[in-house]
């Protein structure tokens, strides 16, 4: 784990999680109330429900109406109204179950951590992103200590359904076939669990330090590990620096379910010092510069996407360019952004933004061919946006097909993802700007996670039920937490 050079922040004590901020209008043949926050507030509509315990004990009340009759944690199923001093510890869930002319409904509600992360929640995701991943990273961020961290998956009502306890380098959550959740960690491995909380597997690269900024699975079975190593007595004058310096350079490696090495690339190869435009000083924990100085992050791997044409398509947030990899020859394809050279491509259509990329994050590759990008703006004037490109390699042209902006986002120091749906709605989390958001296809906001207390997240990952559904996630946190 490495310290980043940013400005500290004083930790909050607040404990209050609201997911869900708007009213929900609960029909009259039904009601839920407690004695303590239920959130989001009740709605025949809304399966699952957050509270806290702090007691030990929630009094629940439940109302039914004509014809319905209401189940309160296991107790007989009864019409009219009833209370129910409900048992609970963190973690642990009841049910309610309601039944009305032979159909049966369950609304699930369980009890958060009291230092569970604090964010609200407005709006809900689409169908076709029933849950996602993510983490509050401001504990690693601004080097933090003694605030838990938490791997979380949400519905799309922003509900947590899923979270676990985690190291405090943990940066990426997402599913993974076969039922799975895997939780990257900065200067760490790729590490997988079951939902009931048991590890499955870690996968380390073989060729320098983990960096799992960036630990993606294959379609193939295999897995693309980043990680990073260190160099010293580098001449570091052309980025500013010292002329005997140390560098911290990224590798990318393909690897084996069984964690034997198939393919490795490393940036040092292939990057001059003077490629890199936002360098960073960090202070590592692990491999210290035996002089005792910082350690310059020279071109910083965030995102790996094979494009199974032959090629990587690589982000790297410190030479502000993405890059296409030849996997057979390793070789630079096209570059796209950063400093010119005769790899670079010619961007159309972005005549009124230059730099094209600043501090980029999350290169993705669509069905379509087109690539999306989180364009954080980093030390530019003008804010962050989204961006979607069609490459034509040929051509050695980047054309801007389409891009987002939300007039509320600012320019983004860090972090951050973007992901295009099937329906043209985005799932975008805006890196250090505190929020995740989902847009619809005509860019209208329809979700708003917003983190209190300077919180932020590495990235926001869709969950798919091929992947993971959300009654495995409630059975294994069930098993985390039993009653």
């Amino acid at each position: 784990m490495r310290m980043r050079e940013l400005a500290p922040v004083v930790a909050s004590a607040a404990v209050l999680f609201i997911p869900i901020s708007q009213a929900h209008a609960a029909p009259a043949s039904m009601t839920l109330t407690a004695d303590t926050i239920l959130t989001p507030g009740f709605s025949t509509s809304i399966p699952n429900y957050t509270t806290y315990c702090a007691t030990g004990t929630v009094n629940m009340t439940a109302s039914a109406g004509t014809g319905m009759t209401l189940a309160v944690d296991g107790h007989t199923a009864k019409s009219g109204s009833q209370t129910v001093a409900v048992p609970l510890h963190a973690g642990q869930r009841f049910k309610v179950k309601a039944k009305k002319g032979g159909k049966t409904t369950t609304h699930s509600i369980r009890c958060l951590p009291a230092d569970f992360p604090v964010f609200t929640v407005e709006g809900s995701l689409p169908a076709t992103i029933p849950l996602f991943g993510f983490s509050n990273i401001r504990p690693v961020v601004f080097n933090i200590p003694g605030i838990t961290q938490y791997a979380i998956i949400a519905d799309r009502n922003g509900v947590p359904v899923w979270w676990m306890a985690a190291p405090q380098n943990l940066f990426n959550v997402m599913g993974m076939k076969g039922g799975r959740i895997a939780m990257g960690l900065a200067d760490g491995p790729l590490t997988i669990y079951r939902p009931s909380g048991t590890l499955d597997k870690r996968m380390r690269p073989t060729i320098g330090q983990p960096d799992a900024h960036e630990a993606i699975p294959t379609s193939r079975g295999t897995f693309y590990l980043g990680a990073t190593s260190q160099r010293f007595h580098i001449d570091l004058t052309p980025i500013s620096g010292p002329a005997d310096g140390a560098t911290l350079d990224s590798n990318i490696e393909e690897v084996s379910a069984t964690g034997k090495s198939l393919w490795t690339w490393r940036s040092k190869d292939y990057f001059a010092i003077s490629d890199t435009l936002l360098p960073q000083r960090f202070i590592p924990l692990t491999n210290i510069d035996p002089s005792g100085g910082s350690v310059w992050d020279i071109v910083h791997l965030n995102s790996i996407e094979d494009d199974n044409k032959g090629g990587i398509i690589a982000s790297f947030r410190n030479t502000s360019a993405v890059y296409r990899i030849v996997k057979a020859t390793k070789a630079i394809d096209w570059k796209f952004g950063g400093t010119p050279s005769d790899k670079s491509l010619r961007v159309i259509g972005d005549d009124g933004t230059v730099p094209h990329l600043s501090g980029q994050h999350d290169a993705r590759l669509l069905p379509d061919g087109t690539i999306t990008i989180q364009d954080n703006g980093s030390n530019q004037t003008r804010p962050a946006r989204v961006t979607r490109w069609r490459i034509d390699r040929v051509a050695k042209t980047a054309t801007l097909v389409e891009e987002l902006k939300d007039p509320t986002i600012g320019r983004s120091v860090c972090c951050g993802s973007a992901r295009k749906q099937t329906d043209g709605s985005w799932l975008v989390a805006w890196g250090s700007l505190s929020v995740i958001r989902g847009y619809n296809a005509a860019h209208r906001m329809t979700f708003n996670l917003h983190f209190a207390d300077h919180g932020l997240t590495y990235r926001a990952t869709p969950v798919t039920t091929k992947q993971v559904t959300t009654a495995q996630l409630l059975t294994g946190m069930d098993y985390m937490h039993k009653r």
